[in-house]
């Protein structure tokens, strides 16, 4: 019986659930306001919206942070099987960056004031 690699993974919104066809799965939320929001990603590892933004094009880079000793917990195939087009070859320029983040602030609704907890 094949052994399952995710097992001593982030469960996701099983935590929540804790239904098996939960396991793995994350809520994605909309992107008003995102810019208030920091930190980002459910556990918070992204301090600013350019990490966010870095990670999301080079995932490998930042797989460790999900492990206490540092140990990468995804491996390079898990990741590249997840996001194959954001792999470390489709980066984008510093300038670009600021222009999504630009983007992402005229989605804020002023009246809301700093959300971060």
């Amino acid at each position: 019986m094949p052994i399952d690699i995710r097992e001593e993974k982030d469960l996701g919104r099983f935590y929540a659930t804790g239904l098996a066809e939960d396991r793995f799965l994350f809520r994605t939320p909309p992107l008003r306001n995102v810019t208030l929001t920091a930190p980002y990603f459910h556990n918070g590892q992204g301090k600013t919206l350019s990490e966010a933004i870095q990670q999301h094009l080079n995932p490998y880079q930042f797989a460790r942070a999900y492990a206490e000793s540092g140990e990468h917990l995804m491996g390079r195939a898990e990741i590249d099987a997840i996001a194959p087009i954001l792999a470390p070859r489709s980066m984008i320029s510093d300038a670009q960056v600021e222009l999504l983040i630009a983007f992402l602030k005229s989605l804020e609704d002023r009246r809301a004031g700093n959300l971060s907890p």
